[in-house]
């Protein structure tokens, strides 16, 4: 019966423990994915409005960029969660042929802000595991080359994110890698600092 009574007050201390935010309740990060599900939205439009008017006339030579730089911070408001906001950068271009003639870059940005509420539902001293939900505004600012369309045209609306998995290795210092769905992309990893 000792036992068990020590067993369970053990068990109580620990969780208590566990249930407290880390030392340093502020998270800086700084990642690098994909752009994200818009992104494809613009790629796919300005194809079909390319087809449209001008037929198989036009053709594209590689894309260049094409990924997600991501900036944060998290504040801890107890040992299971955090808030904080992401921006979020990427930027693409590729080169545009009509008629087999260079018509220069076809450029596509999108910036990202969203405030982030994270759930951390299995956190040790040197790794967290976390899942979380997104929202705020994404816009878009794409130049393209081909006519009747050519010209700029930009594109803000509301931005989500829903994320099913996160995983945080380190103490002070981590990398993380992020399974995602929504505006910031569908993959993200790279470096955190606590302070």
């Amino acid at each position: 019966m000792k036992t068990l009574s020590a067993l369970g007050l053990g068990m109580l201390l620990a969780s208590s423990a566990f249930a407290q935010p880390p030392q340093k309740p502020n998270e800086v990060f700084l990642g690098i994915g994909d752009p994200g599900l818009i992104w494809g939205v613009h790629e796919v439009a300005s194809d079909v409005a390319d087809n449209l008017f001008l037929g198989d006339n036009v053709t594209y030579g590689d894309q260049q960029g094409g990924f997600q730089v991501a900036l944060g911070y998290q504040r801890w408001l107890s040992g299971w969660s955090s808030v904080g906001i992401t921006a979020g950068w990427a930027g693409s271009s590729k080169t545009t042929f009509i008629n087999g003639v260079d018509h220069g870059k076809d450029d596509i940005q999108v910036l990202t802000l969203m405030g982030e509420w994270r759930a951390h539902w299995l956190r040790r001293s040197a790794m967290d595991l976390y899942s979380g939900l997104g929202a705020g505004v994404h816009q878009a600012s794409h130049k393209f080359l081909t006519a009747p369309t050519g010209g700029d045209e930009e594109l803000t609306v509301p931005a989500f994110q829903l994320m099913p998995f996160g995983i945080r290795a380190g103490r002070d210092w981590g990398g993380f890698f992020e399974i995602l769905i929504g505006t910031n992309g569908l993959l993200k990893a790279g470096l955190s600092r606590r302070l």
